[in-house]
């Protein structure tokens, strides 16, 4: 505590606050400036333009609100300010109420004298410090946890990004394929549907010759875009060779899977990339190859995929084949 304490009051009695500077005179060695306040509104517009070192706070205030109501008020609002608690008559109920509040000390209105004052204020200032130690160790658990937590998403998105695609944050072709094998070894096991399709966009070698490697970029991030928004949470997306995607579809049939890709040529074709020199379209378009997912082999069904994409190619383009295992054809 400084040597010369700035003290304040709050009292709803004139002669109980003149008692309570009276003996703080005589338990006191150096100065102090004694400020009293009878309404925890008066109190509080001190706290707001003054600094106090010491606040003796009645735990019976006349009036709606006590002095618990008043010390949760102001710790609720970070005062830190040493207190302590005065009352009339006390108990051990007093005491531990008072304590909870967040009282660092706690003094019965007739014990108060030279030696109980100095006592109760060398135990109140090493209270509010231990206090003030445990709320920094609270804070730092609390940062320290929240650190952990932002380091371990961290890893999670480094992890993640690791299985992107660099240009069109798609699944990169290894990850997909191993969520391919894994979709695969779960619909075996359960006994489930899955499907695969292959999306190849028609002719994009040339499109990349004729507007450029930055436009062939850009085309094949808006496309990627396309396919992640119209397919579900649960499947997945990759970018399986240059211009040809891979989407695998968990627990779904050939009549849904179908739905799904021709959504997907729609969407690619709504886009009205601009391909002026383009035998199918003016624009850029896609042909998609479909597949129900092989019960023995997932490598099977990839091949059945691009087997039928291959299909919808020698048809035209901007088209969907679903693949038959007899005769390959839409």
């Amino acid at each position: 505590m400084p040597e010369a304490l700035n003290i304040l009051a709050l009292e709803d009695r004139d002669f109980d606050a003149e008692m309570l500077k009276r003996h703080l005179q005589r338990g006191l060695d150096g100065d102090f400036s004694f400020t009293h306040c009878r309404t925890p509104d008066e109190a509080l517009m001190r706290l707001e333009t003054e600094s106090f070192d010491l606040l003796f706070l009645d735990y019976q205030l006349a009036g709606r609100h006590t002095g618990i109501d008043f010390l949760r008020f102001l710790r609720a609002r970070n005062h830190q300010l040493t207190t302590i608690m005065l009352t009339g008559r006390g108990n051990e109920y007093c005491a531990m109420d008072a304590t909870r509040a967040g009282a660092d000390g706690y003094l019965i209105k007739s014990d108060l004298q030279a030696e109980s004052i100095r006592r109760v204020i060398a135990y109140a200032t090493e209270q509010k410090d231990q206090r003030l130690r445990l709320l920094a160790f609270e804070r730092d658990q609390e940062k320290a946890s929240r650190l952990t937590h932002e380091l371990a998403d961290l890893s999670v998105q480094l992890a993640q990004m690791s299985r992107l695609d660099s240009l069109t944050r798609v699944l990169h072709r290894e990850a997909m394929l191993e969520c391919v094998e894994m979709v695969h070894g779960r619909a075996k096991r359960c006994h489930l549907n899955y499907c695969l399709a292959v999306v190849n966009l028609d002719l994009f070698h040339k499109f990349n010759d004729d507007h450029g490697c930055l436009a062939g970029e850009e085309c094949l991030v808006r496309v990627a875009q396309i396919l992640a928004k119209a397919t579900r949470a649960d499947d997945f997306v990759g970018r399986y060779g240059d211009d040809e995607f891979l989407i695998a579809l968990p627990e779904t049939d050939d009549t849904e899977a179908t739905h799904i890709c021709e959504d997907i040529r729609q969407k690619v074709h709504e886009l009205n990339i601009a391909y002026e020199n383009s035998p199918v379209a003016d624009h850029v378009t896609v042909s998609i190859g479909m597949a129900v997912g092989d019960a023995g082999d997932w490598r099977a069904s990839v091949d059945h995929a691009r087997q039928a994409v291959k299909v919808a190619k020698d048809a035209g383009r901007n088209q969907l084949v679903v693949h038959d295992p007899i005769t390959t054809s839409s």
